[in-house]
């Protein structure tokens, strides 16, 4: 018996903000993981994690303004994550 141990897990649904479009802004080849990884500052299995399953909207926030730029420009559908402050 095999056992399956790869990304993305059965069932998930894919995240709404890919890497290939972030690395296209970015002036980047998708496929060049390192290239993407320096820029982003994060390691070369995240980016091949995330190419998989995409990004939450916390994340494509990060990952673009590390980059210098505004998610809003890379994902014209970007929506703010949701902070849940308590403002008393």
């Amino acid at each position: 018996m095999t056992t399956r141990t790869g990304w993305p897990p059965r069932g998930h649904t894919p995240r709404p903000y890919d890497v290939a479009t972030l690395a296209r802004a970015l002036g980047l080849d998708p496929a060049d993981t390192a290239g993407i990884a320096r820029r982003v500052g994060v390691g070369r299995r995240w980016v091949r994690r995330y190419r998989l399953v995409g990004l939450t909207a916390r994340q494509a926030d990060q990952w673009a303004t590390r980059a210098g730029l505004w998610p809003e420009h890379v994902w014209p559908h970007w929506e703010p994550p949701d902070l849940d402050l308590d403002v008393a």
